[in-house]
């Protein structure tokens, strides 16, 4: 490894962190221009880490003197202050990732990612070499190639040849292929682009940007093409070869949706702190204005309901700064069922006509020790999610129930679409969401489960298509003294 780093604090802390995934590490540390370009004349190097900002270069200065090199050594580019426009921009210059010195975690498989991919490109780079030496050392790497290679028709586009990683990769039989053009993997909409590349890259050596193609069970992919024209039996054909960067393109997006939420909490952060000042004022006169109201006063109610409010919205700044800071919870002992009816009012007025919202709530559920705000959001996510299966109305259900003298058991059913078992499986992944982009960042079921689990307990899904969705969450049980569990005797939930 080449470090391009100022600080040997810095570099050792890196280097402490490699060390987890590879024995041993072998670096070099340099802070100049002078230096890298005469320690990347010594080579050979396996991959470039450079520091975004030095006092005396920086990285996007590194990156070039890379790139002039005509070597292929993956440059990973870190920072501890960087912002996202900067990190995307790394990223289009040819920087392979961009890792902050925050989350050192990502460095380790960034790494070995990057390494993976380097000596794929360069057994795709000794790949073409080959081809050009001989016809028949072609069809021995042609075939024995770990990525898949498509030989057609420069005219018609038809297929001519293909190897068994493309047989394998696009799902084609061979025969299905040579029946086949070219135009079969592309999508529609895409065809005329692609001719026209392909009508001014003839007889040169031409890598693609991503395009998207589809195999033959429908999945669409993005790859980037090595083409280039070889003579098959006196005629000229053309060869490419296909790296699927369809999982880096995600990573990529979820790298940048990951830090426009990081640059969301530092915002909210700031915000919260001036909002809370707020509610404290309108708590505060909530409280004068009450204490100066006669008993049985019709205003009281109202300015209850001013108050409760203001204690929600309390809550919500607590929960931005712990988004924000990364706080640790303020856990407390919480009564479920008082919690759910104070949310259940609330959660009415955002409900169209035509869903019918109930609870049924086992007046011996219980108390959880959690933090407040979180397990507002909990319910929150799962009522606003059972809301949105239902756009045609429906009925949603908040249930509680005892299951046992430990465990707490909160229910969120609808009558909604459902799910398929595909989306089941993935429904906790973060970033995973079926709402169209734009409606939705995938986080708050993540965020339910994360939320849960801290706390104790577990979360289950129960969802066929058609037939509905229910959530069902067991939290541990605070153990009730006597007078706690007469309190629950004398106390009468109502089923709404």
């Amino acid at each position: 490894m080449l470090l391009v780093e100022d600080s040997e604090d810095d570099a050792a802390l890196l280097v402490r962190e490699l060390k987890r995934g590879f024995d041993p590490v072998i670096f070099a540390r340099v802070e100049t221009e002078t230096a890298l370009a005469e320690a990347l004349a010594r080579g050979p190097w396996d991959l470039v880490i450079t520091d975004f900002t030095l006092p005396l270069f920086d990285g996007p200065g590194a990156l070039r003197a890379v790139k002039a090199t005509g070597l292929d050594i993956p440059v990973i580019m870190m920072s501890g202050s960087i912002d996202e426009e900067a990190a995307i921009d790394s990223l289009i210059a040819g920087a392979a990732d961009f890792v902050a010195k925050g989350r050192l975690a990502r460095l380790v498989p960034a790494v070995v990612r990057e390494l993976r991919e380097s000596e794929v490109r360069r057994g795709r780079a000794r790949a073409l070499d080959a081809l050009r030496q001989s016809e028949e050392h072609h069809r021995l790497l042609f075939e024995e190639s770990p990525l898949p290679a498509l030989v057609f028709d420069v005219e018609t586009r038809r297929f001519l040849d293909v190897n068994e990683a493309a047989i394998t990769h696009y799902g084609y039989a061979r025969e299905e292929f040579l029946a086949r053009k070219l135009d079969d993997l592309w999508l529609p909409e895409d065809a005329a682009a692609h001719i026209a590349e392909l009508a001014t890259t003839r007889g040169v050596v031409r890598r693609a940007t991503a395009r998207r193609q589809r195999k033959r069970d429908g999945t669409i992919i993005e790859v980037e093409m090595a083409s280039h024209e070889i003579l098959r039996a006196g005629r000229t054909v053309r060869m490419s070869v296909i790296s699927d960067v369809t999982e880096r393109k995600a990573l990529e997006a979820k790298l940048r949706q990951a830090q426009k939420i990081e640059a969301i909490g530092q915002l909210a952060s700031g915000i919260a702190h001036d909002f809370n000042n707020v509610l404290t004022v309108i708590l505060s006169f909530a409280s004068l204005t009450a204490e100066q109201l006669p008993e049985g006063s019709p205003i009281r109610e109202d300015v209850d309901e001013i108050a409760h409010a203001a204690q929600r919205g309390s809550l919500l700044t607590q929960q931005l700064l712990a988004f924000g800071r990364h706080q640790e919870p303020q856990v407390s002992e919480l009564d479920v069922n008082a919690m759910i009816l104070q949310l259940a009012k609330m959660m009415r007025r955002t409900m169209q006509n035509s869903i019918e919202l109930v609870t049924d709530l086992a007046p011996d559920a219980g108390a959880v020790l959690a933090d407040p705000s979180q397990f507002e959001q909990v319910v929150l996510n799962l009522v606003l999610n059972a809301r949105d299966a239902m756009p045609s109305g429906g009925r949603l259900a908040i249930r509680t129930a005892r299951a046992s003298s430990r465990e707490v058991t909160l229910l969120v059913s609808d009558t909604g679409v459902g799910m398929s078992d595909d989306t089941k499986e993935r429904l906790f992944e973060p970033f995973f969401t079926t709402k169209p982009a734009g409606q939705g960042t995938g986080l708050g079921l993540a965020n339910v489960a994360g939320i849960v689990r801290d706390t104790g307990g577990k979360i289950a899904v129960e969802s066929a298509l058609g037939r509905g969705t229910t959530f069902t969450v067991h939290l541990p049980r605070v153990p009730s003294s006597a007078s706690g569990e007469q309190r629950a005797r004398d106390v009468h939930v109502p089923r709404t």
